[in-house]
């Protein structure tokens, strides 16, 4: 009697630095993702989305695990996420894009006199 065994691993996906990235409107978001399969160590193709089931930013440039937005803005922030799929199952990692804008601050001075 003779047995074949099917060894079936997910892909092992992550995001290369950091898992949140804190920008400035205007400045340059890069980041890039890596899929491997565990078995053969062989680089998977992956897809960008963004959380909520949103499309990516008109501005967003995807070649192959490298996303790119040029000049970033605040409708730009949220989470990110690279998603390699194979016939064992998909796996996902997640990126915050963060933008720290400018904030004015208005102080009001008053009395009260009786």
């Amino acid at each position: 009697m003779t047995f074949t065994v099917l060894v079936v691993v997910p892909p092992r996906v992550t995001v290369v630095g950091p898992s949140t990235q804190t920008l400035r409107p205007g400045d340059l978001f890069r980041v890039d993702c890596e899929a491997l399969d565990p078995l053969t160590n062989q680089r998977l193709s992956v897809e960008w989305s963004r959380d909520r089931g949103r499309d990516l930013p008109p501005s967003a440039v995807v070649d192959g695990g490298l996303l790119e937005i040029v000049s970033v803005s605040a409708s730009d922030a949220g989470l990110y996420r690279c998603t390699a799929n194979t016939d064992a199952g998909s796996s996902s990692a997640v990126i915050e894009l963060v933008i720290f804008g400018h904030f004015l601050v208005l102080v009001l001075s008053f009395s009260i006199k009786w």
